[in-house]
């Protein structure tokens, strides 16, 4: 009997310590979001709309969340996902993310720019991840379009993925990594009030 009540706490202690744990990984919009008993005002902006393919699209709004309650307020990034499938389904993802982590995408993606500007690269991915939200940039030589692709020098492109919940990553085809300045400049115009 001692023995199964001894595992009964070791099993809830370490459940406990789970819960605390996944806790506190949660951001600061998240806190307020799920917060109890209080009453939530979210104020959303348009910035803008990436587009992969006629079927998918992702949206990026500036995103402002107060707690009329206590009046706690923060801002950040909600960013939206919808695939449209053939069979007339669809699926979409949402997530929301802190200033901090804008500011840690900002410096991700110019890193990335910087870091590959005049270097020769094959086979190599950068990533940025937060709690529903992946950003991804991989080199190849190798033409996607070819049914048994091989490694050609005079071939080079960048996939920029997105991945927003848990719907499928949304993949754009970059030449170069310059070309994700005009998404690097939007992201620095944002002004939080």
């Amino acid at each position: 009997m001692k023995k199964i009540i001894l595992l009964f706490i070791i099993s809830f202690l370490s459940f406990e310590g789970y819960t605390q744990t996944e806790k506190q990984t949660k951001s600061k919009i998240e806190n307020v979001l799920n917060s109890k008993g209080e009453v939530i005002f979210k104020e959303y902006e348009d910035l803008f709309e990436l587009k992969p393919s006629y079927s998918e699209f992702i949206q990026f709004k500036k995103l402002k969340v107060v707690s009329l309650k206590s009046n706690q307020k923060t801002f950040g990034l909600y960013i939206n996902g919808n695939e449209f499938r053939p069979n007339g389904l669809s699926r979409d993802g949402y997530t929301f993310i802190d200033q901090n982590e804008i500011v840690g995408l900002i410096d991700f993606l110019n890193f990335v720019v910087e870091k590959t500007k005049n270097t020769e690269l094959k086979q190599t991915e950068y990533i940025f991840s937060t709690n529903d939200f992946d950003v991804s940039l991989y080199n190849s030589k190798f033409d996607p379009r070819k049914t048994f692709p091989k490694e050609e020098p005079s071939y080079n492109y960048w996939l920029l993925t997105f991945k927003v919940g848990q719907i499928s990553p949304f993949r754009f085809t970059v030449k170069n990594t310059e070309d994700i300045l005009p998404l690097i400049e939007k992201l620095k115009g944002l002004s939080f009030e």
